[in-house]
C-alpha cells in the first residue's frame, strides 16, 4: 500500500513516509498528521494524557503509550469483553426451552442450588469446629496460640489495647 505525502503529493511505500517528512520537510511525524490528517489529539482514559501516534497510516494508539496505562486498559477491555459474553450467554440460557420445559437458566441455577448449600454446611462446619475445639490445657487452638505468642489468651488483654480502651472511655465519659 503506497502512502501519498500530503505536502508535496509524492507516493512512499509503506512506512518511508516518515522518512520523508524528517528529511525533506523537517516536521516529525505527530505534527504532520496534527497539520495535514486530523487535529484531533485523543486523551488516554487512563491518565489523560495526550495518545501516543502510532504511525501516520494507523494514527493515535488508545494509550499515551506508558506500560502501566496500556496494562490498565487491557485489564478494562478483557473484564467488557468477559462481562459482555456472559450477558450474551444469559440471554440466550433465559430464551433456550429444555425438553422438561425449564429454561437452562432455570436448570443450572437449580443444578448448583445443592452443591451450594453442601459447600455452605461444610465450610461452617470446619470453621466452627476448629475454633470450639478444646485441647488438655482447657484452651482452645486460637487462644493457646495468642497465648504462646503474646502472653495473653485474649487480644483484649494485650496492654495497648487496653491503654486504647482507656482512653477512649475516658474521652467519652470524662471518667477514669
Amino acid at each position: 500500500m503506497k502512502e501519498q505525502c500530503l505536502i508535496c503529493n509524492k507516493l512512499f511505500s509503506k512506512g518511508r513516509l516518515q522518512v520523508h517528512l524528517k528529511k525533506k520537510h523537517k516536521q516529525d511525524p505527530e505534527k504532520y498528521y496534527t497539520n495535514y490528517i486530523s487535529s484531533d489529539i485523543p486523551k488516554c482514559p487512563i491518565c489523560q494524557e495526550n495518545c501516543r501516534l502510532a504511525s501516520i497510516s494507523k494514527g493515535y494508539l488508545e494509550t499515551c503509550g506508558k506500560p502501566s496505562c496500556r496494562a490498565k486498559l487491557v485489564n478494562i477491555k478483557g473484564k467488557e469483553n468477559h462481562i459482555r459474553a456472559c450477558r450474551e450467554r444469559n440471554k440466550k440460557w433465559k430464551t433456550e426451552i429444555l425438553p422438561d420445559g425449564r429454561t437452562r437458566q432455570q436448570a443450572i441455577i437449580e443444578s448448583g442450588q445443592s452443591k451450594r448449600n453442601f459447600k455452605s454446611i461444610q465450610t461452617g462446619k470446619k470453621i466452627s469446629t476448629s475454633l470450639k475445639k478444646v485441647g488438655n490445657d482447657g484452651l482452645t487452638n486460637f487462644k493457646r496460640s495468642f497465648l504462646e505468642k503474646r502472653g495473653v489468651d485474649n487480644p483484649m488483654k494485650l496492654p495497648s489495647s487496653v491503654q486504647k480502651l482507656s482512653t477512649s472511655y475516658n474521652k467519652r465519659t470524662g471518667y477514669d
